[in-house]
Formats: C-alpha cells, sequence, structure tokens
C-alpha cells in the first residue's frame, strides 16, 4: 500500500490590512496625545518590513495537509494608551486598541478558501474604554478567493487570493470594518515535497 506524504514549507506574505496598520502606526492611534505609546510587534517566525500603509509581514508556513496550510508565528498591534501615571508596568494592560493575532490556517477547496486565526482582541467600546479581552481559537476572520486553485502536488506554488471580512471576523478586528470589507490579500509561496511511503502491515 502506497501513502502519498507532501511536506510543505515556504512563507505566506498577508499584511492583514493596509489600512489599519497606518491607522496604528500614525498619529490618532499612537500619536502626541498619548504618554505610552504602542504599536506592532512580530514573533514565532514573521518577518515584518515597512512602515504604516507599506507595512508587510511574511509568515512562515509550518506544514499541510489536505485541503489546509498551516501557518505560524504571531502579530500583536496596540493603540490608544489610556493610562498617564507614573507606574510604567500599568501601561501594556491600558490599550484600548490591543490585537493579537497568531497560527493562521488557510483552508481551501479549489479557488475558495478561508481564513483562520487564534486571536485576543480587546472589544472597542470608545476612545475612553478599556474594555474586555473576546479571545479565540482558529476562528474563521476572512473568506478568500484564489487567482487559481492550490495544487498540493506541484513542486512550487505561488498563489494570491482575495480576502473578504465574514461576520465572526468583525468581532475580531474589534468591530472596526463591517462584514464583507476586504482585508489585504494573501499570497502563498509554497515548495512541496511529495514522498510516497511504504506501510508495511505486520499481522
Amino acid at each position: 500500500m502506497k501513502c502519498r506524504v507532501v511536506t510543505t514549507t515556504g512563507t505566506a506574505d498577508w499584511s492583514v490590512r493596509e489600512s489599519f496598520n497606518n491607522y496604528l502606526e500614525g498619529p490618532i492611534a499612537n500619536g502626541a496625545a498619548y504618554k505610552y505609546h504602542g504599536g506592532i510587534e512580530v514573533r514565532d517566525g514573521v518577518e515584518t518590513t515597512g512602515t504604516k500603509s507599506a507595512r508587510e509581514f511574511t509568515w512562515p508556513v509550518l506544514g499541510s495537509e489536505e485541503g489546509a496550510v498551516k501557518l505560524g508565528g504571531g502579530v500583536h498591534w496596540t493603540g490608544h494608551n489610556h493610562y498617564s501615571g507614573d507606574d510604567e508596568s500599568q501601561a501594556p494592560d491600558n490599550f484600548i486598541l490591543d490585537l493579537d493575532f497568531s497560527n493562521p490556517t488557510v483552508k481551501f477547496d479549489g479557488n475558495e478558501g478561508t481564513l483562520l486565526v487564534d486571536f485576543k482582541s480587546r472589544e472597542f467600546v470608545d476612545t475612553k474604554t478599556v474594555a474586555d479581552f473576546l479571545t479565540g481559537t482558529q476562528a474563521e476572520l476572512a473568506t478568500i478567493t484564489f487567482d487559481e486553485p492550490i495544487d498540493l502536488t506541484q513542486e512550487n506554488v505561488t498563489v494570491t487570493g482575495q480576502t473578504k471580512l465574514t461576520a465572526t471576523g468583525v468581532d475580531v478586528m474589534g468591530t472596526f470594518y463591517p462584514e464583507g470589507e476586504a482585508l489585504a490579500p494573501i499570497t502563498l509561496n509554497l515548495t512541496n515535497e511529495v514522498v510516497l511511503e511504504h506501510h508495511h502491515h505486520h499481522h
């Protein structure tokens, strides 16, 4: 019995949403009005270049299974810090805008797909209220329409998908954007190694 196993490596370019990065790194969310400033932090293999609307994130590909590519790493956005006292240790817990995405998964079927993320996000009430965190694991953030179907049996695959916020994604993004709003496109740069494994069954 032969079993085909695909090992997938590579990267995914997905900047989440250009105007959101621009806003976060701009004078409103992290400007002179605030004593403590946040910004954008990446971790666990995510690489970033540029600033504001030109900011890019490159996420590491951890592997694939049938119909899904798993990404790793995390990005943390913080802004609108409500704390003005002198105890700097209080500042991190006082960002009104506090959003974290990690471990995205791209699910696909032909040209269509979905983007799932682990998230921790403060609900946005107003610019004076530090609200509670919403958290979720592999929540459906966006639908994806790819320019061509993803074929994991091809050695090198580069596919770009257009993304649209789902109803769940509206809450994940702190209700900043309506359902159906476009997020940044996602480009998968994949290298697939197909191995035929022979399984010996011992009785």
